[in-house]
Order: structure tokens, then C-alpha cells, then sequence
């Protein structure tokens, strides 16, 4: 009985070891030197995938390996949302993770043999209803790996939702506005002045917004005024620069005789009832001023280098004297920096709202608020909230609304 338990025994013994080394043949264990990572990861820790107004929003993301092995590579990626904890200690940013059951992706992807790279990867995001304030992120992982070591600092990449500036409602400042005038930092809890109050000297800058103009037949239509005595910043449709042709944007700044354009608009004229995008941005360290418009650089200028900006107020459509509004101007999308952004982060925004709690925004009004409203929200909680009206009960009602899709301009 005894013999016969061994004899059976030694024969599972010799079919588990045919039965593993067939498996082995199969799939031999490949060398340590085959790695395998997120192809994005490998430049950045992440991403953005917009979130359309109409329906599921997708993206895309590959996995790579450093040199193809001879056999299928089985990678398995999940969310983890601890990771987020990281990502926005580094990136100074607060995004929750995304609940699972809103997002789709194959969590088990094969690198075919021979081959470096996976096929394209899609995610999609369900439409979903955010929480109030709150940004959402997808923290992807690679979490295990059959046949490759995983890079560990290319193994995560996390896509920032950001939302689309689709079709929405944009404030028309009417001929006879008297100006919109943008509040103080909103004050703390024991009623001193928030931190920065207007008066901020900062060391740089990026001043952004949408613009419609209806008419361009006249000199100094202004959209935005700032900064003190010394510093100020004067930006307007229309000079005497190019004689009676006023078909182009301008910025004056550090005095009434300096000032860059959108160029001579002879060549190259603005048009009337067109939406531009337009973006002002300020370094200290060299007194450089430098022009966008959509996403483009145009112009640039040197002030006085080592300038720090004085920032004391910030109004819009109206001087300081109440004289220059001359024509109904839309507006839309205005944005306060305290950092100079580059050309690429102007151009790869235009279209996308800022996250809200970006620590170098300033103020972010959205205009967006529709008929009824009396004040434009600043979005950032900062404060910085303009009334329409500032509060002039003889001043008649010269805000309107008009309806825009600014994406439709792409």
C-alpha cells in the first residue's frame, strides 16, 4: 500500500514538472533587462483630457517597452487614488480621483511579441455630475506585469479633467457703460484684508481674455486698465499710431509713449465681430511685455528692466474717467496671472477653463453669468468679483448678453 502511494505520488511529481516545463517553453521568463512603461509618462506625469459638453470624452495613452521581446507581454493597469496624494503635493494642484464606474479602459493589455509598443489605449469618460468646487483626475497605474520589470517612475500617469469652453452666454458692455470695476481680495474671516490686496507689486504677469469688437471706426476703445502711475497698463482697440485706421489692438504701458500692437492694420487688420483671443504677459527680470493673439506671439516690448508691477486696480471697458467706451464690446473668459505664462500654456487654454484653485491664478472671471446677474463672478474665490454696475443707480443698465461657442473659432 505503501509502495503504491509513493509510485503515484513520484508520477503527479513527473507531470507537474512536464506539465511546468511545457508552461515555461510556452512563456520563458524573460531577462530583467525587458522593462515596460507609460510611453507619456516617460515625458510628463500628466495630462489633460477634455470633457465634452455633449456626451462621452476620450483620450488615448500607448505602453512601451524599452526592446521587443520574443514573447506576449501581459500588462495589467488600474486606478489608484492614493497616488493623487503625490501628484498634487508636486503639481501644487487638488483633483479627488475620478469614481471608477465613470471611466472605462482596458485594465489588461498585451505588447504582442516582437514588438515595443502596445496598441493605442483609449479611456472614456462618462458624463457625470461634479461636486461643487471639486477637480477630478484619473490617477493610472501599471499594477502588474507578466513577462517585462516595470519602470516604477514611468509606471503612473494621471489625466487632468478639464471642461471645454462650449457654448455659453458672454457679457456685451454696452456704449453707454461707465466701466466695470473688480473688487479687493475678498477679506478673511476676522474682516482684515485678504492676502495681496490690489496694490500687489508683482514681478510677473499674464493678463488674458476673449474679445468681440462690433465696430472698429474709432480711435481708443479700452477693454482693460491697471497698474499705478508708474506701471500702468492701458489696453485698447484703436490709436493714432497708423492714422485713422483703427483696426487693430494696442497696449501702452509705463507711460502714454510706450506701447506694442497687433501690428499694422494695413496687412494685418482685426475684423470687426470676430472673437479674438488675446493674452499680455509681463517679466520683471528682463522688462519684457510680450502680445498674443490666438495663441500666437505678435509683439513684444522692453520697459524699464527690474520694474516690479504695481497692480492697484483692474477695470474693464471704461477708463478711470468714465469717457471710453465708445462702441458695445463682447467680452468673455477674463483671466489674471501672477506668473508669465508661455505660448504654449496660452495656446493649449484658450479653449479650456483654468482649474479654479490654481494657486497663480488671481482672478478668473468667466462672464458667463447671463441676463439677471448683476455681478461677475471671480471664480477663484478670491474675491475679485466686479459688479456690473458698480453700484450706480443713475447709471443705466448697459451690460447685455449675447450667446457664443468659442470652440467653434479652432
Amino acid at each position: 500500500m505503501k509502495t503504491t502511494n509513493i509510485i503515484k505520488a513520484a508520477a503527479a511529481a513527473v507531470v507537474c514538472l512536464w506539465s511546468t516545463a511545457c508552461n515555461d517553453a510556452k512563456n520563458p521568463p524573460l531577462n530583467e533587462e525587458y522593462m515596460v512603461y507609460i510611453s507619456e509618462a516617460a515625458a510628463s506625469k500628466g495630462g489633460n483630457l477634455v470633457l465634452s459638453s455633449d456626451g462621452v470624452s476620450t483620450t488615448t495613452f500607448t505602453l512601451r517597452m524599452n526592446r521587443p521581446a520574443e514573447r506576449d507581454v501581459t500588462v495589467t493597469l488600474g486606478l489608484r487614488a492614493e497616488n493623487l496624494n503625490e501628484y498634487n503635493r508636486m503639481m501644487q494642484t487638488s483633483y479627488v480621483c475620478i469614481d471608477e464606474e465613470n471611466v472605462l479602459f482596458d485594465n489588461e493589455v498585451t505588447i504582442p511579441a516582437g514588438s515595443v509598443t502596445s496598441d493605442i489605449i483609449t479611456v472614456s469618460v462618462q458624463p457625470f455630475t461634479a461636486e461643487g468646487g471639486k477637480s477630478y483626475a484619473i490617477p493610472l497605474q501599471i499594477v502588474s506585469c507578466d513577462g517585462a520589470r516595470i519602470t516604477e517612475r514611468s509606471s503612473k500617469y494621471t489625466f487632468e479633467l478639464v471642461k471645454e469652453i462650449g457654448l455659453r452666454p458672454a457679457a456685451t458692455f454696452q456704449s453707454t457703460h461707465s466701466g466695470t470695476v473688480l473688487r479687493p481680495y475678498a477679506e478673511k474671516a476676522d474682516g482684515t484684508a485678504g492676502e495681496g490686496t490690489w496694490g500687489m507689486q508683482l514681478s510677473a504677469f499674464t493678463i488674458e481674455f476673449w474679445v468681440c469688437p462690433t465696430v472698429l471706426n474709432i480711435n481708443n476703445q479700452v477693454i482693460v486698465v491697471s497698474g499705478g502711475d508708474v506701471t500702468n497698463f492701458y489696453c485698447r482697440f484703436g490709436d493714432v499710431t497708423y492714422g485713422n485706421d483703427y483696426r487693430y489692438l494696442q497696449i501702452k504701458v509705463q507711460g502714454a509713449d510706450q506701447g506694442f500692437d497687433t501690428g499694422d492694420p494695413k496687412t494685418t487688420p482685426l475684423t470687426a465681430g470676430r472673437w479674438y483671443h488675446f493674452a499680455v504677459t509681463y517679466t520683471a527680470s528682463d522688462a519684457k511685455y510680450t502680445l498674443y493673439q490666438d495663441g500666437v506671439k505678435v509683439d513684444e516690448h522692453t520697459a524699464v528692466a527690474g520694474q516690479l508691477f504695481n497692480m492697484n486696480q483692474m477695470t474693464l471697458c471704461n477708463s478711470s474717467n468714465g469717457t471710453y467706451q465708445r462702441n458695445n464690446i463682447h467680452l468673455a473668459e477674463f483671466r489674471v496671472w501672477k506668473t508669465a505664462r508661455s505660448e504654449t500654456q496660452i495656446r493649449n487654454y484658450m479653449y479650456i477653463a483654468p482649474r479654479y484653485d490654481d494657486p497663480n491664478l488671481i482672478a478668473y472671471l468667466p462672464m458667463n453669468e447671463g441676463p439677471g446677474s448683476d455681478t461677475f463672478i471671480d471664480v477663484t474665490g478670491n474675491g475679485h468679483d466686479a459688479p456690473q454696475h458698480n453700484g450706480d443707480a443713475a447709471n443705466p443698465r448697459s451690460i447685455g448678453w449675447t450667446t457664443i461657442d468659442l470652440t467653434s473659432s479652432k
